[in-house]
Formats: C-alpha cells, structure tokens, sequence
C-alpha cells in the first residue's frame, strides 16, 4: 500500500496526462488523414499530437510515461501488415518523444532562440537514425514475419518507399511539433498545464486563433476554385484539397509563431526596460537619501565650527591668526552652503515641497537682497544696481524660494564677474489678459557658451567642469532655482555669449489669492 504522501506523488498532472494522452493516441490514431499519390501515400495520423504535446510541456520523464502507455503503440494498430517492424517503429516514436522533451523543457519557459537550436538537433538526430533503421533495419524486422494479428504478411518494401516514409515522417513530424510549440504558447494552455506562464504570452491565444480562422479560410476559397474550375473531372482534386489544407495550416501556424516571437520580444523589452528604469530611480533615491543624511550629520557640527570661528575671529588680535579664523569662517560658509543646497534638493525630491503662497512686495524683498550682497560687491570692486520699473510689486508667491532664487542668482553673478557690474531690475509685461512680473539678473561677466546651456540646468552640472575648473561650485544652485521657479507656477530664461556676461529673466504670474 502507498501511504499518503508517496500517493500524492504519483497521482498529479505530469504523471495522469502523459498516460491519459498515450491511451488516446493509441485508441484514435486510425483516425487522421491520408492522401494517396499511387506510387507512395502520406498519412498524418493527428492523435500522435497529443504524446508530442505532452512531452514538449512536460520533458523527457512524461515522454516515456506517455510512449509506454500507448502514443508510442499505436503502429500496431495503424499499420497491422507491418507485423514485427512495429517494434522499430515504435522504439523511433519513443525516441521522438524523449529528443522533444529535451528540447523543448516548457516548465523553464526557455528563450525561443534556444528551442530553435535544440528543434534542429532534434530533427537531425531524429532522420539520422530513422534513416539508418529504415534502410538497414526495417526490411530486416519485415522478414520475421507474419505479423501479429493479420493474415497479410508483408516481406520487404521497395528502398523507394521507404525513402518517401522517411520524408513524409519527417515533414509529419516537423508540422505536429510546430504546432505543439504554437499551443504551448498560449496563456490558458500553460495555466491548465500548471506550466510556468508569463505576462507576455499572454496576447498568443487571440493571435492563433486569429491566424488559424484565416488560413483555414483562405483553404475554402481554395476548395471552392478546384471544384469551380474542375468540378469532378480532375482525379486528384480531393488530394489536392487535402495537401492544401496541411500545407495552409503549417503557414498560418508558423505565421503565428513569427508573430508570438514579436509579440514576447517587445514584452520582454518593455518588462527590461521597465526593470532598469525602477532601479535608476532607486539608485537615484538611494544616492539623494544619502546625501541627505550625511548633510544632517555634517551639518550639525558645522553649524558649532562656525561658532567657534566666528567667536575667534573677534577674540583674536594678531593679523596673521585673525587671517587664518576668517579663512575658517568662509569655508565653513561655504561647506554649508553646499550642505544647505543638498538639503533643498533632496527634500523636494522625497518631502513633495509645496509652496506657502501670500502677497509678496518683491520690490522691498529685492531691496533686502540688495543690502545684503552690497558689501560683498564693493569687496570686488564691481558695481550692483537696482532699477524699478514698476510701482506695483505685490506678487501673490512664496517669499522663501523667492528669497532663495535671488541669492543664488546675485550670488552667482557677483561670483562670475571680475569687473562691471551686477544688476537687477524689475517690471511688468502683460501678455493677452494676464500680467506678469519680471525680474532680470543681468551681470558683465565671463558668460556661458551656447553649447552649456542647458546642462547647467541640470543637478551637478557646470559650465566648467572638472577638478581643475577656475570657478568652484556643486552645480545644484541653478537646478535648484529651476524647481523653485517651477513651484512658483513661473518660469526662468538665460541669455548668455561667452566673455560677454549674463542676463537671466525669471518670470512670475501675477494672480489674486
């Protein structure tokens, strides 16, 4: 007796269907069809399908479940005259099924291209041998008869025929295997199978359905042209009717196939570069979270750096240790402007920054920005300016990015410009019904080249760039104004030629709240 578990074992799909198809095939193989050319005859007895079916889904362990229970039989049933050269006949069936269950291996659901290849070999193994039993072998098992169950004995055949056996096999063959691989193909055939199913096969059933409709129509019309031309004058007319529907059948299969191989490489595309798009996105939050914390942590410190050197600074008389705690100063500063500038990039990527919009003078907060960065000018010698060309300045944004916006654009023109000036003016353009206010940053200094234009929008990107460039910078703060201009629903324009300053025009709508 079997206890449970070894019962559960034998009784499932990949035992009960290979033997389930090899008894069908035996019972039904008489039932297919024939075409008879006189000298030879084909016959395709179709219920072999179902042990090629089963060994292609299911491998070489169900293809010997199914031969031995009867796909690999049925001979002796179908060609009762053939007597003992069915056992030859039978052991080449069996081999069939083992060399398809190797090279199909369905539960993998490997690449097509590697089918193709192992369905070649398969095919070449499969008419070497055949051909080699065939002609040294089959006429020989023909002299141990009579046969088993007829009366007729047949001896020996002509090397002729059974050279047209052998092609007419391999063409049988070839078709049923074909087919089988189409079927295979479908979504709802691999689910019933328990069969590894992919989302992108999952089109293959309309697609064959569609292809099969069509040829077997385009096979009526055929039918309908011989009887119309010939009616029943032409001998051959049913055997053409019938090579033209195998051969009709065996296009729109493979016409089905070409289409399944399309269809799957556009999926597999799509689902590779869907993958390689998801993971780029996660390096880049990995690598954005990462410079969010390690600027939390950096910036903690720096903020009591700054402290102590600031404190230094004003402690200290000697010129030269005076010196060297502003020098500690202005590099803290300037780490934690980067430090800052991380931070803001960052969290509008993970915190989905939303603007805090109320009326705004941007008259009065570009006079504070003015005062600010005076000092800083007069330092290099260049000139800032002011010019107002509008009365109104009450903008309904938000005061903070806009803050931010002026600092980094007057922060990167004054850094720029060795000589000239800096100025910022404002006025307001309407364009159909709608006003706008602008301000312009405009500078003499060394400009940027038509060709980095648009790079220095981007994060970390630089007109000059390299360890060795003349001007030092993270390239976040242009990037940084575009997303904040963004927020602020206005837009940013730059008009530059190299070695004759800059001008950028930042442009905001002017709404009621």
């Amino acid at each position: 007796m079997f206890s449970g578990t070894r019962y559960e074992t034998y009784i499932n799909k990949e035992n009960i269907l290979p033997a389930f198809a090899g008894i069908v095939c035996f019972l039904f193989s008489p039932y297919g069809i024939t075409i008879d050319f006189q000298v030879t005859y084909i016959d395709v007895p179709w219920a072999v399908l179902l042990p090629i079916f089963i060994s292609m889904a299911y491998g070489v362990r169900a293809a010997f479940i199914t031969g031995f229970f009867g796909g690999a039989f049925y001979p002796f049933l179908l060609w009762t005259n053939n007597g003992w050269a069915n056992v030859l006949n039978s052991l080449l069936l069996l081999l069939l099924f083992v060399l398809v269950g190797w090279a199909y291996r369905s539960k993998i659901y490997e690449v097509p291209r590697i089918f193709f290849s192992r369905f070649i070999i398969t095919l070449i193994l499969f008419f070497v041998v055949m051909s080699f039993s065939y002609r040294y072998l089959f006429n020989f098992m023909l002299s141990f008869n009579p046969p088993f169950w007829n009366s007729v004995a047949v001896t020996k055949f002509p090397v002729s025929l059974l050279t047209s056996f052998i092609l007419k096999d391999i063409i049988n063959f070839s078709f049923l295997i074909i087919l089988v691989d189409a079927f295979l193909r479908i979504s709802s055939v691999r689910a019933f199978l328990g069969l590894l199913n992919p989302d992108r096969i999952k089109s293959n059933g309309a697609i064959l359905i569609v292809a099969i409709i069509s040829t077997l129509f385009i096979w009526l019309i055929f039918v309908t042209l011989n009887y119309a031309l010939f009616a029943n004058e032409n001998p051959y007319a049913e055997t053409y009717n019938r090579i033209a529907l195998i051969v009709i059948l065996l296009s729109g299969v493979i016409t089905a196939s070409v289409i399944f191989r399309y269809v799957e490489n556009r999926h597999e595309t799509l689902e590779l570069l869907t993958i390689a798009n998801e993971k780029a996105i996660e390096m880049n939050r990995v690598k954005s979270l990462f410079f969010a914390n390690m600027s939390h942590e950096l910036r903690t410190p720096f903020v009591g750096i700054l402290g102590y050197a600031n404190l230094l600074s004003e402690i200290v008389e000697k010129e030269d240790e005076k010196e060297l705690a502003d020098g500690i100063l202005r590099t803290s500063h300037r780490l934690m402007d980067t430090l800052t500038k991380i931070l803001n990039v960052t969290k509008m990527e993970f915190d989905h920054y939303e603007a805090e919009f109320d009326h705004v003078s941007i008259n009065q907060l570009i006079e504070e920005v003015y005062e600010q960065f005076y000092t800083a000018t007069q330092l290099k010698k260049i000139k800032l300016t002011k010019t107002f060309l509008c009365e109104d300045s009450v903008v309904y944004t938000d005061s903070r990015l806009l803050i931010d916006i002026l600092n980094n654009l007057i922060n990167n023109a004054i850094k720029f410009t060795n000589e000239g000036e800096v100025e910022i003016i404002t006025f307001i353009n309407r364009i159909g019904k709608q006003d706008f206010f602008n301000i312009i940053v405009r500078d003499t200094g060394i400009g940027i080249a038509k060709d980095k234009q648009e790079i220095i929008w981007q994060e970390f990107r630089q007109a000059s760039e390299g360890t060795n460039r003349e001007y030092q910078g993270t390239g976040l703060g242009l990037s940084i104004i575009k997303k904040y201009t963004e927020l602020l629903g206005g837009s940013i324009h730059l008009e530059s030629e190299l070695g004759s300053g800059s001008k950028f025009t930042l442009i905001l709508p002017m709404i009621d709240k």
